[in-house]
């Protein structure tokens, strides 16, 4: 095997783990903001019931390692989820 073959399939294998830790980071520095997304969302007269029903709707109750979970297998398949204003899926409003 040549040097550089080596070298390219090196750099390629090293991609990997350094791709999993960047999402990683990115997935919890979207967790970790302060603040509740849903009350920010519901506002100020938001019920607890409404509060509560939005959660669900969002998987915001599953624990941590499922919502990761979830979001990388969209993210790989090319889902990114919905603008919450007007629902239309974020990957044909990137494109």
């Amino acid at each position: 095997m040549s040097p550089r073959l080596r070298f390219v399939l090196r750099r390629l294998a090293l991609t990997i783990p350094v791709l999993f830790v960047m999402s990683v980071i990115i997935f919890l520095i979207i967790r970790l903001v302060p603040g509740d997304p849903v009350r920010t969302m519901l506002g100020f007269r938001a019920t607890p019931a409404n509060v509560a029903q939005v959660r669900a709707q969002l998987h915001l109750d599953d624990p941590l390692w499922t919502q990761y979970r979830d979001w990388i297998t969209g993210v790989l398949h090319g889902q990114f989820g919905q603008d919450f204003i007007s629902k239309a899926p974020l990957s044909e409003l990137l494109a």
